[in-house]
């Protein structure tokens, strides 16, 4: 029941909603993560920039993940502070926003398994050149497209957790969240 949880104070304890978030950002790096293993050999041979790419896109993705939670609960909050009479410390919103992650980390989870399947049964090229087509081909085909399809109702979902935060943080209806 969303309402009890928020009426609980873990969900409004930063330590306890920042660990759907570092979730999603691990389960969403773990796919990128193992390509580039598997990847290793035709990258570091082929040069130093093309190591450099990888290595900041495996930065960037849980840095990214971290950054989204951040202009989310702004955004959030910026909304609740223009459309409501009085509006909850940002603390309060950014809590809120974090659990709104469970889901992705769920959908995250589930496309670095995919990716693990997918690559784990794939022979990988044996140059640079090949290995950006290769990857675009690895992440087509009908698994990813279900996935997408799934992504999106994984969406909707961290929608509906983050308007019943609102409404609950915000003592609102959930017409007005």
């Amino acid at each position: 029941d969303p309402d009890s949880f928020y009426n609980r104070s873990i969900a409004a304890d930063l330590r306890y909603s920042t660990a759907p978030v570092v979730m999603t950002a691990v389960t969403s790096l773990l796919g990128t993560l193992y390509l580039f293993i598997s990847a290793y050999d035709v990258i570091s041979a082929a040069s130093t920039l093309a190591l450099v790419f990888w290595l900041v896109s495996l930065v960037a993705v849980p840095v990214g993940t971290i950054f989204s939670w951040g202009i989310n609960a702004l955004a959030i909050y910026g909304l609740s502070r223009l459309l409501l009479e009085e509006s909850q410390p940002f603390k309060t919103v950014l809590c809120c926003v974090g659990w709104g992650y469970v889901p992705q980390a769920v959908a995250a989870l589930m496309n670095s398994i995919l990716v693990f399947y997918v690559a784990s049964t794939a022979t990988f090229p044996d140059s640079i050149q090949q290995l950006g087509p290769f990857i675009n081909e690895l992440n087509s085909g009908p698994g990813f497209t279900a996935l997408s399809v799934a992504s999106i109702m994984f969406t909707v979902w961290s929608g509906f957790i983050w308007t019943i935060g609102i409404k609950n943080v915000q003592s609102v209806t959930v017409k007005r969240a």
